[in-house]
């Protein structure tokens, strides 16, 4: 008989003992990896699963009772071209007539907020008044409109992204809470994402000036120690600016498409209601546009 050699025996054809090792090593190295793999795609699901559950939670609280909210229904729409229309609608679900008070004016407004809850962008508020009766008819929708220019509060566009956007009225009283709750608050949300598709079709208005290439003296770029020195320096005359302005702050300046430049200089965010004319006499059209060497750009943030 002719004995034939196995993988484990010596003798001829015999795998050498350092091959079987290497053999052992990468079979471990393939279960390690393969491993690694699986602990890497649960971290993935565990983010997304978070994500998603923060998106789930509600940075703005609906204060109306369940029985308000069982005599008008309401629902927030928006829809996103060169900006994005917000509606916020309420129906009577009654078969009769039937109203509540608010106290401002107007009655509703619009807030948009990052899934974190920070707050990106909210229409500007009204201005109280002594009582504002809202009426419905049996059955009776009313829409409340609104724009969102995709901007955030200091008029720049904001990054891709998702975006919790409200909609909602404060109710000056709750006309079916049987305790004393006093401005009570309608809250109405959508989660919508914002892609760079939109971000370059969005046209909003107002664009700004483009800033004045300052050059400070021995040249060279404007950086942030530079431009907080100067405003330090100025600050009275910034207090001067930012009583017409909505805001005077250090930051990027922004293209003619709202997008920054990534230069850094003194941005004056003017609040310009979308209803009123141009204001040419305004004081902030005399505002220079050097500042010991720093850029000053005026920034018009619509009230839309």
């Amino acid at each position: 008989r002719v004995a034939v050699a196995g993988p484990d025996d010596s003798g001829p054809g015999a795998v050498p003992a350092w091959i079987r090792w290497l053999r052992e090593g990468i079979d471990m190295w393939r279960w390690w990896i393969l491993a690694g793999l699986v602990v890497m795609a649960l971290g993935v699901v565990t983010m997304v699963v978070a994500s998603y559950s923060s998106s789930s939670r509600p940075c703005l609280v609906n204060q109306v009772s369940e029985e308000f909210q069982n005599r008008y229904s309401s629902r927030l729409d928006v829809d996103i071209g060169e900006t994005a229309l917000l509606t916020l609608t309420m129906r009577n679900t009654q078969r009769y007539g039937q109203g509540f008070d608010a106290g401002y004016i107007p009655p509703f407004w619009f807030v948009v907020t990052t899934l974190d809850c920070r707050t990106v962008w909210q229409s500007p508020h009204g201005f109280l008044a002594p009582t504002i009766h809202i009426r419905f008819a049996p059955h009776e929708t009313k829409r409340f409109a609104g724009e969102w220019s995709l901007i955030d509060d200091w008029g720049e566009l904001v990054p891709p992204g998702y975006y919790h956007v409200y909609g909602g009225m404060k109710v000056d009283g709750d006309p079916t809470d049987r305790e004393d709750h006093p401005n009570a608050q309608l809250a109405v949300r959508k989660t919508v994402w914002v892609g760079s598709a939109q971000l370059r079709a969005a046209r909003p208005r107002h664009p700004p000036v483009l800033p004045h290439p300052c050059i400070i003296s021995g040249g060279g770029p404007v950086y942030e120690a530079h431009v907080r020195q100067v405003m330090e320096e100025h600050s009275e005359l910034l207090v001067e600016w930012d009583r017409s302005a909505f805001k005077v702050f250090e930051a990027d300046l922004l293209d003619e498409n709202r997008l920054s430049t990534g230069r850094r200089g003194i941005r004056v965010v003017e609040h310009f209601p979308a209803w009123a004319p141009p204001w040419k006499d305004s004081p902030l059209r005399k505002l220079p546009g050097c500042l010991d060497g720093v850029p000053v750009q005026v920034v018009v943030r619509p009230d839309e």
